[in-house]
Parts: C-alpha cells; sequence; structure tokens
C-alpha cells in the first residue's frame, strides 16, 4: 500500500513538473517596451492639423503621423504610442525583424586612455553628463552622445522642418539662442493640444525654466510672422 502511494505521488509530481514547464513564459518574450506599442488602427485620425505627432506603429508598419493631438478620433489616447524616429518605432515595436542597439558598448572602455583635463561636456545616450567626448567613449562606453550637459537643452533656428534641441529628454530648462530673427513666439502643449505656456522671445541666447512641467511628453511651437511655424516633439524627465 506504501509503495503503491508513494508511486502515484511521483507521477503527480512528474506531470506538475511538466505543466509548469510547458505554461511558463519564455523569458525572451518578457518585452517591457513592447507594452506601449499599440497598433493605430486603419481609418483613426488626429484631426486636421499639420502638427508633426511622431511615428507610430499602424496596420503596415511604423509610419510619422501628424494631427491636432494624441487623443485619436475613437476617443483613445495615443501618447504613449509615438517615437521620435522611424528608428525608434521599428527597434520597440518590431524586435523579430530590428536588431535594437544597447546605449553601452563594453568594446570601448578603455580606462588607460588619458583624456584630456578639458571641460567640454556632452550629454551620454545613457544620459549622463560627461566632462568631454573622450571620457564619454572611452571611459563611459557610450555609443552616442551630444554636446552640452544632460540638464539642459539648447534650441537652435530651424524653420525647414522641426528644431533641433538636444538632449531630448530634458530635465531643467531650455536654452533659446537667436540671431537676428525678431518677433518670435513660443508655445508649449500638452499632448492633448491644450496650451500650457506662452513667451515671447528677443534676439541672444535666453534660457526658460520649464521645472514646473511634469514629466512627459510635451509639444514645442516656435512662430516668426515672416518665417511661419514650427513643431517639435518634446519629453520632461525628472
Amino acid at each position: 500500500m506504501n509503495k503503491t502511494l508513494f508511486f502515484c505521488l511521483i507521477v503527480m509530481l512528474f506531470t506538475w513538473t511538466n505543466t509548469s514547464a510547458q505554461i511558463k513564459p519564455n523569458p525572451i518574450w518578457e518585452k517591457d517596451i513592447v507594452d506601449t506599442c499599440v497598433v493605430i488602427p486603419l481609418g483613426v485620425d488626429f484631426g486636421l492639423c499639420a502638427m508633426p505627432l511622431g511615428w507610430a506603429l499602424s496596420d503596415s508598419g511604423c509610419v510619422m503621423l501628424s494631427g491636432c493631438s494624441m487623443i485619436g478620433s475613437n476617443g483613445t489616447d495615443y501618447s504613449t504610442s509615438f517615437f521620435q524616429s522611424s528608428y525608434q518605432c521599428n527597434g520597440a515595436c518590431i524586435q523579430d525583424t530590428t536588431v535594437v542597439l544597447a546605449c553601452i558598448d563594453s568594446n570601448l572602455i578603455n580606462l588607460n586612455v588619458m583624456c584630456p583635463a578639458i571641460y567640454e561636456p556632452v550629454c551620454g545616450c545613457d544620459s549622463i553628463t560627461y566632462s568631454n567626448s573622450c571620457e564619454a567613449t572611452n571611459h563611459g562606453g557610450v555609443v552616442s552622445f551630444t554636446e552640452g550637459a544632460c540638464g539642459s537643452a539648447k534650441l537652435t533656428e530651424n524653420w525647414m522642418s522641426f528644431i533641433d534641441i538636444q538632449p531630448n529628454p530634458f530635465t531643467d530648462y531650455l536654452d533659446f539662442e537667436l540671431s537676428n530673427t525678431t518677433n518670435i513666439q513660443l508655445s508649449i502643449f500638452q499632448a492633448s493640444g491644450q496650451e500650457i505656456l506662452r513667451k515671447d522671445l528677443s534676439t541672444g541666447l535666453q534660457r526658460i525654466d520649464l521645472n514646473m512641467l511634469m514629466s512627459g511628453t510635451y509639444f514645442l511651437r516656435v512662430e516668426n510672422s515672416q518665417t511661419g511655424q514650427s513643431f517639435m516633439k518634446i519629453a520632461v524627465k525628472h
């Protein structure tokens, strides 16, 4: 009797182990970023505005979309589904066909390299400020960086398409540099399209404090009576 009971327990344990192994999720598919990739259905639009919203996943793949806000005509908020480039969209949403490059390449790290003792700060793709590009590459191993410290963003004139802001996202303030263009008005909008800041700008370098903005995605508009207006999707990260 005892041998029979022991044999039954062994069979039950073996069956439970096999079943658990079959239903255990494959860690390869545990992709946090894919959770933000919501397919925007065919027929959903974002209004007749020409404001660029960014790249998003549609039925036909990652495409650039424009509109008045990130609220679709079906009432759904798609603000977490937009990306700043086709590379980011494909890398996050179509990972079965796209290789996503990491920010840090350990093969670049060489602590024996004596970098110059000069302060020309750059912001690495890891959101860390390095004293100069030599330290970023050889000591930090970052594969890309932008000029300037990570705590600020510098905006320059670009009336052809988007406004160039580096780095983006940023945290504390925005530096705006104008040459001789006059009558510039800067506005910041929430993803819903509501204007939350408007400021007239003059010639020269100006700093705009953005500490009052909560972390999230916003739109920045720069308007000039002679050259028109430009839009830029920005991200604030505290």
